[in-house]
């Protein structure tokens, strides 16, 4: 099982804080150590700043691809109706929580908050979403997990995966198509004294599943479970995967069609932000089919077939950070591209 360290001096706040954003994706980091330590599905658009006009290199072996296939709605759910009596993940935590906030977007979608007396909750979301969370996912004052026990990293990954495993099993959450992603390591550096070099202890771990859905990977932020340990044992579950049922049944486009499209763009487009530099060359190295689950669902009622592209941008770094303008730039993209003709 692939093993992950995800550093947390800035992130742990806000993945700790994550109950409070109503009807967002509560799971900012996935762990998967691709794509500079990050999941590239949870990075929010944006413009890559390019001021000239760049050329393309396909170096990507293309996928042999159906000529048709479903596309799935999103069945919404009311929060405010859900019984965490019968909640999988309610009933093998045994949760027994209260009512402590009911939000609505403008979007419609909606997330409803619960709270044990011990200061658990639970939230439950319009897309059929449930974050649960102990009292803190990972707590600063915790003791490094491998001081407990000498341990490799990848053994350590390969028990986290297989507890996890095993909760979903006995809480009834394994589904068709489920498999086991990686684990990340939950890292916080902490200083002391100004001559002492800054002390990094390890706080838990995440295992990490994905899907597949008829044979073809989801991918997104909605397409993942994630079980969070800390030093006592299982701190959260996450599982993003809305409640899906077949639509219709469209063609699919040739990935030769997807790609003439995104190289027509009079910028190359990425899903998370640049490096600011002059792109040159956009290096094509992998295409893959995929479904596309966004944050939450929000905003989503259908889910369709995407193409999944990734690769290269190549150029000049013009930040005024290089030592030279000259100085070459290469920044990793990924972007999707729709499927459906």
């Amino acid at each position: 099982m692939k093993a992950t360290p995800v550093r947390l001096s800035l992130l742990l706040s806000g993945l700790l804080a994550a109950s409070a954003a109503y009807a967002e994706d509560p799971d900012p980091v996935t762990g998967n150590g691709d794509w500079i330590g990050k999941d590239q599905s949870t990075i929010p658009d944006s413009i890559p700043k390019i001021d000239i006009q760049a050329k393309y290199r396909v170096a990507a072996e293309l996928p042999k691809v159906p000529t048709s296939l479903l596309q799935f709605e999103i069945r919404m759910i009311d929060p405010g109706r859900v019984d965490p009596s019968r909640d999988p993940i309610a009933r093998a935590v045994d949760f027994d929580g209260k009512r402590s906030g009911l939000d609505k977007a403008e979007d419609g979608s909606s997330s409803l908050l619960l709270t044990d007396p011990d200061g658990r909750t639970i939230e439950y979301f319009s897309s059929g979403a449930v974050f649960y969370m102990e009292q803190e996912l990972f707590s600063e004052q915790d003791d490094d997990i491998f001081s407990r026990g000498k341990w490799e990293r990848d053994q350590a990954a390969d028990w986290y995966a297989d507890k996890a495993a095993a909760f979903l099993d006995s809480a009834g959450l394994r589904r068709r198509g489920m498999a086991p992603k990686d684990v990340s390591f939950m890292e916080v550096q902490s200083m002391g004294r100004k001559d002492a070099e800054a002390e990094t202890r390890t706080l838990g771990a995440a295992a990490h599943f994905g899907y597949s859905i008829d044979g073809i990977p989801a991918w997104g932020p909605g397409a993942k479970t994630t079980v969070y340990f800390d030093g006592e044992g299982i701190s959260g579950v996450y599982d993003a995967l809305p409640n899906l049922e077949p639509a219709k049944e469209v063609a699919i486009l040739p990935p030769e069609a997807a790609l003439e499209a995104y190289m027509k763009s009079e910028r190359p487009r990425s899903l998370y932000r640049l490096h600011t530099g002059a792109v040159e060359e956009v290096l094509i190295e992998s295409v893959e089919l995929v479904y596309y689950l966004g944050q939450s669902n929000r905003h989503q009622q259908i889910v369709s077939p995407h193409y999944l592209i990734r690769g290269s941008f190549l150029g000049k770094d013009v930040s005024g950070s290089a030592e030279k303008a000259e100085d070459a730039l290469k920044s990793d993209f990924i972007w999707l591209e729709p499927a459906v003709g």
